[in-house]
Parts: structure tokens; C-alpha cells; sequence
């Protein structure tokens, strides 16, 4: 196992922090009783998303880490990256009201972990 291996591994590892993050704040607001009841619904797309995400991202960490299959692990995290900014993206500016408007300028760097993990961990590959 090579320090790039062990990069990707770490990025991915931070990915999924961020991952539940990202997914535990989203969820905690389209959970709340003030909120309009049709978010519920939203909350528990969400969760689940959040859950799918980080788990993925923990287990293309592992592969990475452990040096079994780097260029799958890598391609997990990627995946998980783009659709983790996708939902980031979705809920900073599409989104009514915008629910992570507030963090939009810096909250971007939030997904930038796991889609380096992927990209580092390609790298690594050739």
C-alpha cells in the first residue's frame, strides 16, 4: 500500500463524516413540526440517501485501505461524491425554502473530500 492509497482511503473516511453531516442537518430540518408536512416525505428520501451514501463511502474507503480492489473502491467513492454534491447542490439553491443557503459559499468544500478520494484513487490505479 502506497501514501496515495492511504490518501484516497483518509479522503473517502472524511467523505462519509461530512456525508452524515450534510445528511443528519437536511433531515433534522425537513423533520421539524413547524415545518409544512409535506417534507416528511422529503426526510425520509433523505435519510435514506444520507444512509446509502456514507455506507457506500465507508465501504469504498475500506476497499481502498485494504488494498483489495483500489479502481472499484475509488469509482464507489467517486459515484458517492457526485451524488452527494447533487444533493448538496439541490438543497443549497434549488430547494424552497433553501435549506443550506446559509452554509452555500463554503458548504461546497464539504463534498469536495470524496470526489478527490475517487479521483486520487483512479490515479493510483495507473
Amino acid at each position: 500500500m502506497n501514501q496515495i492509497e492511504i490518501i484516497s482511503a483518509f479522503m473517502g473516511f472524511l467523505g462519509a463524516i461530512n456525508s452524515m453531516a450534510i445528511g443528519f442537518y437536511v433531515t433534522s430540518l425537513l423533520f421539524n413540526p413547524i415545518q409544512i408536512s409535506n417534507s416528511i416525505i422529503q426526510g425520509y428520501m433523505v435519510a435514506s440517501l444520507t444512509a446509502t451514501l456514507t455506507a457506500a463511502l465507508i465501504y469504498g474507503s475500506l476497499l481502498i485501505l485494504k488494498n483489495k480492489n483500489v479502481g472499484r473502491g475509488a469509482g464507489i467513492n467517486l459515484t458517492a461524491g457526485l451524488i452527494l454534491t447533487a444533493l448538496y447542490i439541490y438543497y443549497a439553491h434549488f430547494s424552497q425554502p433553501s435549506i443550506l443557503g446559509w452554509l452555500t459559499p463554503n458548504g461546497i468544500l464539504l463534498v469536495i473530500p470524496p470526489i478527490l478520494s475517487g479521483v486520487i484513487g483512479k490515479i493510483a490505479v495507473n
